[in-house]
């Protein structure tokens, strides 16, 4: 096999000369029933790019693949010329036959196990021993290659790591020793012999320790068979421990059988452990929870993990969290981990040759399950507005009526050019001269002042300003200034009033209206019209949502009925929801007519609307106040009437449920509400997370295992729960070091970097440095936070330049800053009626993405489309030479040869 790889990776896999891949199965049937396999080996480091069809490279029944790398070779383009940077690395699956892929494998754990903070030197060892059919004399004729001193050495290691095989293979072990003049112990614990036979009565010489323990968890209860034998067998007292109510009569038997059980069973040894003292059956007792954090047995735990899931991020749930509950306890109640100090813990679990790591938080804290957030792409908002305005004749001067004329013809029409001779621009040019100007390249074109052609469709808006009417051509019209009239114009825009509604005086009422839609008639009265004051309507039918009914009337409109919504027929749910709409649209207008006099001081009319004299900054603050888009009309959708939503993320990101109460309710319709990553959120998934509603100690999380503890971290609020600030900044943190962990290393001389103490706040967890004293670096701020756009690129200030708005460039998408994501910013100071920090504000509007505006990472000067000689145009950076369409083809081009 190979595949194309880039020159800094073949250089970091040359280094050992192995990796895992792993397959990924993804089989279709077509219509005639003819299998379509699509499935493919990819890397478990997504960093190293490769991935290929499966097809039939290796064994795909073990899920996993420990490859050899065999060569590298310069990559050549079609011509024969190196390809700077790509390398053609060949490689195969390593084979159990091979006694040189076998001297690698044990090369390779010599080698690492000099590092005695390695804790999974043995990783490439165990798997092939525990997954591959391999012969006694096949390893045999591979140690006899070292020498004989080194023996004792490998004994050892086979000593250890062999245990957790199966009885077969570890006979087998028995007899290599032997051969080799060592010795080797069969170890196959009796109490899981003893119990795996009582519940199954089958041979077990094939089935590895793990493989034994599992399928005796996963089995149904069976009292006459386990309750017998739970005296004397600690695994069939915590098997029977599971199933019952019960307490243990020892919980020290916990010790030897923890580091034996799967990950998802160590955790239920835990939340179980902790319902026991919920329960009164056991007190708290910290040497128990210090061996779920590092068991005694830990190295069997690590046994596991390199035969079921080798060179995968290691999964560090329950050390994490057993040290945080230890931690809490001895702090009082007052912290769980820093961010440093989660940094170090990280460090010392994880394996040092592919340090990744997962925490998976989602197994013991609350993920979000969609909440109740603004329906930020529909609803059109609680309010609507319109100006009374009067035509500023002081406005209708001849030149800017000229300069308006010419405007709409540019933007409706073509102006036209004529031929120039560049060296004798006063020239008149004949069509012999234009023949000659293009034969020596000095032919031009300059535009005319007052020519123009313009499709017969805006004939209407050519009539406005010309001299004589015209009538409609099926053709382009010729227009030059000879035709236009700007008196014809000045009185077109005069008689604009008779187009609205008139309010008497000269004056007329404008409407709202969305600018990308607007007429000529709109834009003309923009500009030569006066506003003198403004009516702001709190909008009939906006709703706050029928899937969260926070004032309960949908509830009382499924009494009315007698049933709930699902259960009525398609015309009773149509009639309970117009009941439902008129019912919670009369409780938020109420509510938005309240906020309303509120914030301008005065009462509604009799026509339903406020009238203030027009403000423009004051006009701005309403319309994002109380979220307005446009107005409501008949043929709306439901949705379109709004205010809140589920969240649906658009990404595998599952965000966890840690909001904070706002200091005030929302102004609009007086309801309080949390802040949540920036946004607002009226539920949450928090109403369980309490002992008082929560009797399952499956369904246990951090929040119930600290409040048997003693520290309630949980408090209601009138918006719902709310966690302390300790916890959510204890998930903040710990995403953090979860996110960036592999990064986090200083370049220069190799230490960990950790968070900044020069920056203050919660924003220091986005900026480290190396706290090495005799590193040049010392001490360097350095910026690295993953992109808020799609976050997957990791932005890191050593590689990654800053916008003109001064914002980190993602090296991934290319995204900076953009205007909604300003308004964001802004939106939290609105609705808490503090003024918007200048720094903020100075920005609004002046977003760059959402204009197609990027920048490079790598010099920070913008991206332009580049065309080359050949006529081919591409994306890049002209000073950097790089070209970002073929770049983003390269990331997919790793592929089956």
């Amino acid at each position: 096999m190979y595949i194309d790889i880039t020159t800094d990776r073949f250089d970091e896999l040359n280094k050992n000369h192995l990796f895992f891949l792993r397959l990924y199965t993804n089989i279709h049937y077509d219509e005639q029933g003819r299998e379509q396999d699509y499935s493919k080996w990819q890397s478990i480091d997504r960093d190293l790019g490769i991935s290929f069809d499966a097809g039939n490279f290796a064994d795909r029944s073990l899920d996993y693949c420990l490859c050899v790398v065999d060569k590298g070779e310069q990559k050549k383009d079609d011509k024969g010329n190196d390809i700077e940077g790509m390398m053609v690395m060949y490689f195969h699956a390593a084979s159990a036959r091979d006694v040189n892929d076998w001297f690698l494998i044990f090369s390779d754990y010599s080698a690492r196990a000099q590092n005695v903070e390695d804790k999974y030197s043995f990783l490439n060892l165990l798997w092939m021993l525990a997954k591959k059919s391999w012969s006694v004399q096949t390893i045999e004729s591979c140690l006899r290659r070292y020498n004989h001193q080194s023996f004792p050495f490998f004994f050892s290691a086979l000593g250890k790591v062999c245990r957790c095989l199966s009885q077969g293979k570890q006979i087998a072990i028995e007899e290599l020793c032997k051969r080799l003049g060592g010795r080797y112990k069969v170890y196959v614990p009796p109490i899981v012999v003893q119990l795996h036979q009582s519940l199954f009565q089958k041979r077990i010489e094939d089935s590895n320790l793990f493989t034994l323990v599992d399928e005796i968890f996963d089995a149904p209860f069976q009292p006459e068979k386990v309750i017998p034998l739970v005296a004397t067998n600690p695994l069939a007292a915590v098997y029977k421990w599971f199933h019952s109510e019960e307490g243990l009569s020892d919980y020290s038997v916990l010790r030897p059988v923890f580091s034996m059980l799967n990950e998802n069973k160590r955790l239920d040894v835990v939340k179980r452990y902790f319902h026991d003292i919920r329960l009164g059956h056991t007190k708290i007792d910290f040497s128990i929870i210090s061996q779920f954090k590092d068991n005694d047995f830990g190295e069997f735990i690590r046994y596991r993990y390199c035969i079921e899931s080798p060179a995968e991020p290691i999964i560090l749930t329950i050390p994490l969290l057993c040290d945080n509950i230890i931690t809490l306890y001895n702090s009082k109640g007052s912290t769980f981990q820093t961010f440093d100090g989660v940094l170090d813990f990280a460090m010392t679990h994880c394996d040092m040759a592919h340090p990744a790591i997962k925490f998976k938080l989602e197994r013991f804290i609350p993920v979000c399950d969609g909440g109740a957030v603004y329906n930020r792409g529909y609803f059109k908002g609680f309010i609507d507005y319109s100006t009374i305005r009067i035509i500023d004749e002081s406005k209708l001067t001849d030149d800017n009526l000229v300069q308006t004329i010419k405007q709409l013809l540019d933007y409706y029409g073509e102006r036209l050019t004529y031929p120039y001779c560049k060296h004798h621009e006063t020239i008149v040019l004949t069509e012999e001269n234009v023949k000659n100007c293009q034969k020596y390249d000095c032919l031009g074109y300059k535009y005319y002042d007052a020519r123009w052609i313009v499709d017969y469709k805006y004939v209407d808006i050519l009539n406005c300003f010309m001299k004589e009417p015209l009538k409609t051509f099926n053709q382009k019209i010729p227009v030059d200034g000879n035709m236009l009239s700007v008196e014809v114009f000045r009185q077109y825009i005069k008689n604009l009033p008779e187009k609205f509604i008139s309010n008497g005086d000269g004056e007329f009422v404008v409407g709202s209206y969305k600018r990308s839609s607007q007429s000529v008639d709109l834009m003309l009265v923009e500009q030569y019209s006066l506003i003198l004051r403004m009516r702001i309507f709190p909008q009939n039918g906006a709703l706050v949502g029928q899937k969260f009914d926070v004032f309960g009337f949908w509830n009382n409109v499924e009494k009315a009925h007698g049933k709930s919504y699902y259960q009525m027929l398609d015309e009773e749910r149509k009639q309970a929801m117009k009941e439902f709409e008129a019912l919670e649209g009369e409780e938020v207008k109420k509510r938005t007519i309240s906020s309303l006099k509120a914030e301008l001081g005065k009462d509604i009319s009799n026509n339903g609307y406020f009238e203030v004299a027009y403000d423009r900054n004051l006009l701005v603050k309403l319309i994002q106040k109380y979220y307005h888009k446009s107005s409501f009309s008949e043929g709306d959708h439901t949705y379109e009437h709004e205010f809140l939503v589920h969240s649906n993320p658009t990404t595998n990101f599952k965000p966890f449920c840690a909001p904070e109460l706002a200091e005030k309710h929302n102004p609009s319709i007086d309801l309080p509400y949390f802040w949540c990553r920036g946004n607002e959120c009226f539920h949450n998934c928090l109403g369980n997370q309490t002992l008082e509603k929560q009797h399952n100690w499956h369904e246990y999380s951090l929040y119930h295992m600290i409040e048997i503890l003693g520290y309630p971290k949980i408090h209601e609020t009138e918006a719902g729960y709310e966690p302390d600030p300790v916890v959510w900044k204890f998930i903040a943190i710990t995403n953090k070091v979860a996110q960036k962990f592999k990064s986090l290393k200083c370049r220069s001389c190799g230490h960990m970097l950790f968070s900044a103490e020069r920056v203050t706040g919660f924003n220091r967890y986005n900026y480290y440095g190396c706290i090495n004293p005799s590193c040049s670096e010392n001490r360097k701020l350095i910026y690295l936070n993953y992109c808020y756009s799609c976050k997957k690129g990791l932005i890191d200030s050593r590689d990654s330049k800053q916008c003109p708005n001064g914002w980190y460039i993602c090296p991934t998408c290319l995204s900076c800053c953009d205007d909604a994501q300003y308004e964001r910013l802004a939106q939290r100071y609105v609705l808490s009626g503090r003024p918007v920090p200048d720094h903020i504000e100075s920005k609004r509007g002046h977003g760059h993405n959402d204009k197609k505006e990027f920048f490079c990472p790598t010099c920070g000067n913008p991206i332009e489309m580049i065309t080359e000689e050949n006529g081919n145009t591409y994306k890049g950076c002209k000073t950097c030479k790089r070209n970002f369409d073929k770049e983003a083809e390269e990331k997919d081009m790793y592929g089956y040869h």
